[in-house]
Order: C-alpha cells, then structure tokens, then sequence
C-alpha cells in the first residue's frame, strides 16, 4: 500500500525542485516563527528526550525548520541536507537568530555511511520526508543505528483534501502515517505517538506560486489549475497572508532495546 502511495512522489525527492523552492519554503518557515520546530522541541523537552548537552541529528533538515529550534536548547544539531538552496537558507536563518550549534552534511542521507556514526547521536529525527524514501523501512533501521537513544519521524496533514480533489489529485484511502506506523510495527517497534496542531503562513502569492511549483511536478498546470489554486488561496488569506492549519504527528521511541 504504501509502495503505491509513493508512485507520483519519487519526483519529490530531486534536489532541483527543492532548489526552486527553497526561498519561498524559508519565508514560509520564518512567518510562521518556526511553529512546527518550536513545538517538537517543546515536546522533546517535556518527555526529558533532550536537554542541554544532547547531540541531534535532523535528516534533510530544509531551512532549519526543525534544526534551528534544536539547536537553542541543544549543545549541538547535525543538519543533513542536500540541496545547496536550503543549506543557504539554513544558515541565513540560523545566522538571523544567532543560532552557531549547526554544523551542515550537504548530502543525501542514503549517501551517508551510519557504520562512522553509529550511536553518536542522542535523537535523530526526520521531519515529513520519509515519503521520498523507496525503502523506508531499511531507512528507518539506517536512522535508528545512529540514534543512542531516541528517533522520531514526523508526518503531516493539512485542511486541503477538497482543494486536493479539485485538482485531480488520486487520495489514498490510507495516510502516509498510517502505512508509517504499521511498517513501524512490522519490525518490532512500538512507537509513541502524539498528534500536534499547526500553523503555516507565507504571503498569499507566495501559496499560489508554492501550489503551482507543487503541480508542475506531475504535469502541466493549465489556466483552470491556476484558477483554482488562485481562487483557494486568496479565499483562506487575509491580508494578504495565507495560513494553513493542520496536524503534524510524531512518531517516535527508545530503541535501545533493540540495538544494545
């Protein structure tokens, strides 16, 4: 089910479209002042599954979204990222809030050897793009290995499912959480789960712009998908500020047990 799902996504995971879209996912993270990345980090905090001294890796950590919440709290983040776009961003944005905790793997994380790096990390996390992975259930081994205590993957859902309709696009009758948590089962983990609410703004040109990036992907956008998404859009803005409310799930655990 969840191979099928992925059918359409693969071009996703091409670093020339996250180039193009790097600038305007950046503005949208720093709008919303880092929503998402504050409230992981806050729920990281209440579990006591980081503190002060930990070590984090994020994996394909955008422009911070995640890394730079972190990385306040945190000694150290270890940001993997290959697009040179959002490492950019990364680093602009960190270097905005004064954040010099990050250091930066300008890589794809399936070309990162984890035999270097097994156990090095107190938590590892991978925010929203297990997704572009074929074979998420040995990524998801390949993350767990270099985690000493704690991984946690993250997927999302927003309130668009009407809007997605419009557009053509196939729902799966399954979430990607959903096959995520049974593949998770699958191999003999049971995760933690806790579902969060939030909230994404970016300027509303800046969400028809994203949209149309976003459909170019899977064929050409004709003048009825632009008006579509236009007419979307500026009907969930207000002055001229799209936001986007939606519900981003954590899944995580300890798998000490299962490692050591």
């Amino acid at each position: 089910v969840y191979k099928r799902q992925l059918e359409g996504k693969a071009k996703g995971g091409n670093t020339e479209y996250w180039n193009m879209i790097a600038r305007k996912y950046a503005e949208c993270v720093e709008m919303s002042e880092y929503d998402y990345g504050v409230k992981i980090r806050n729920i990281f905090r209440r579990e006591e599954i980081i503190s002060s001294d930990s070590v984090v890796i994020d994996i394909r950590a955008g422009p911070g979204s995640v890394a730079i919440p972190l990385a306040e709290y945190t000694r150290k983040v270890v940001a993997v990222e290959p697009t040179s776009e959002m490492v950019r961003f990364l680093l602009r944005n960190a270097s905005k809030k004064g954040v010099t905790n990050i250091e930066v793997i300008n890589k794809k994380w399936e070309e990162i050897n984890v035999a270097e790096i097994e156990g090095v990390f107190d938590v590892a996390i991978c925010c929203n793009v297990l997704q572009l992975f074929r074979d998420v259930d040995n990524q998801l081994l390949r993350i767990a290995l270099i985690s000493d205590y704690y991984c946690a993957a993250v997927s999302t859902g927003y309130d668009s499912n009407d809007f997605c309709d419009n557009l053509g696009f196939r729902r799966c009758k399954y979430s990607d959480l959903d096959c995520l948590v049974n593949i998770i089962r699958s191999m003999g983990w049971i995760p933690n789960l806790e579902v969060v609410d939030v909230v994404m703004k970016r300027s509303a040109m800046s969400a028809i712009r994203m949209w149309e990036l976003f459909l170019a992907r899977h064929g050409e956008v004709s003048e009825k998908d632009r008006k579509i998404i236009r007419e979307y859009i500026l009907s969930k803005s207000k002055d001229g500020v799209y936001e986007e409310r939606g519900k981003w799930r954590l899944s995580g655990g300890n798998y000490e047990r299962v490692f050591k």
